[in-house]
């Protein structure tokens, strides 16, 4: 099932590393996962907005960011925008491409890369239509992505950009656009490549403005913010994260309030503010000025309320404010704010996450071998999947 916009940014925001993919094509019911028994045309199913049942035997012709086009075997063809259109269950899909969804969505990214090679030979067979070839190869570029960022492998990060630039070559309007152009940005990146990250964003940031999709345009800053960060530029990505936040706030209000894009931009919105907020506090730890952690500390303070009661703004203020304690040497009163955090926000994992790090260094501080043990095992265990997980392996 495919849910178009909102899970495809919203996954975006869910890492550091950039979003997931949203596409997730469902198999027909009863159907055996194979491309053999697929070849059949009319086998696709469309559900949109306001009806009560899906369209059956229908074949989807086209699926873009722009549009979703289909033909029913008799009467006129029929199309929506993506935003509203529910779900799409293809006829023909890959029996690679189901074996890699699966093997993506429970973190196997190393065999997901390898099912996910095998599209393109469904492809070439003539057993599924020739759009799978560009999904495969943007859940390709994606799983390769990932494997690189865990192994700190360059050569993979560019293997993944490869991948992605394919992806995009084959189908420069694919509803995966966002996810593909995101990904190339950071596998470049990952890769050494700065200056193709960053024109990867640039050509990203001006589809996103052609087609009036301010969300994707918002998504550009987070992740130019991020890249800027990585780099060794704070300055510059605070600036970009404030930029964030101030797109978000202007454009929400031109955006209907029951559009998921709305909700979508506020989360972006805050995390532009969090994201500041972090970038203030590594400057502050490079220039070693107090001037500059006092900058951080007051930022951080502040942001409960200038995140407008979000739990990811309270959770990133005490995780902000415990972080200055504990540069200042202040490693118990630190403590406290860690454990606030680790205890009472659960909404927001990946501050619980960074909490858990932290409340580690506390206890570390604080002469505690064991402490620090158990608030790392704590972190690998529920939280394995975090980068601060990744640190503490």
């Amino acid at each position: 099932m495919r849910t178009p916009a909102l899970l495809a940014a919203a996954a975006l925001l869910a890492a550091a590393a950039l979003p997931a993919p949203a596409q997730d094509v469902k198999q027909k019911p009863g159907a055996a996962p194979g491309p053999e028994v697929l070849k059949e045309k009319f086998k696709d199913e469309v559900l949109v907005k306001g009806a009560k049942a899906p369209l059956a035997g229908v074949e989807v012709t086209g699926e873009s960011f722009e549009k979703v086009e289909w033909k029913p075997r008799s009467g006129p063809p029929g199309s929506r925008p993506p935003s509203e259109v529910l779900s799409i269950a293809y006829g023909d899909t890959p029996s690679n491409f189901v074996k890699g969804m699966e093997a993506w969505r429970t973190a196997r990214w190393a065999e997901a890369a390898q099912e996910f090679r095998g599209v393109a030979e469904a492809v070439r067979s003539k057993v599924c239509r020739p759009f799978w070839e560009a999904r495969g190869l943007a859940y390709l570029g994606d799983s390769l992505r990932r494997v690189a960022a865990k192994e700190k492998n360059p050569a993979r990060s560019l293997e993944a950009a490869k991948a992605f630039e394919e992806s995009l070559l084959k189908d420069p309007k694919s509803p995966l656009l966002d996810t593909v152009c995101l990904g190339l940005a950071e596998a470049r990146a990952g890769g050494g490549d700065w200056d193709g990250a960053f024109k990867a964003l640039d050509g990203f940031a001006k589809t996103a403005s052609a087609s009036g999709r301010v969300a994707w345009e918002a998504s550009v800053h987070l992740a130019r913010g991020r890249l800027l960060e990585r780099r060794g530029d704070v300055a510059g990505a605070a600036a970009e994260f404030e930029e964030l936040a101030r797109f978000a706030s202007s454009k929400a209000s031109s955006v209907p309030s029951d559009s998921p894009d709305r909700a979508l931009l506020e989360r972006l919105r805050v995390s532009g503010l969090v994201n500041k907020g972090w970038a203030l506090f590594a400057r502050a730890e490079k220039t070693k000025s107090p001037g500059d952690m006092d900058a951080a500390r007051a930022f951080f303070e502040s942001l409960p309320r200038e995140a407008g009661g979000n739990a990811a703004g309270k959770a990133a203020s005490l995780n902000g404010v415990g972080s200055v304690l504990l540069s200042q040497g202040k490693a118990r009163e630190a403590l406290e704010k860690f454990v606030e955090v680790e205890v009472t926000m659960f909404a927001v994992p990946e501050e619980v996450a960074r909490a858990l790090w932290h409340k580690a260094e506390a206890w570390k501080a604080l002469g505690s071998p064991a402490g620090r043990e158990a608030a790392l095992r704590d972190l690998v265990e529920y939280y394995g999947w975090s980068e601060w997980a990744e640190r503490a392996r």
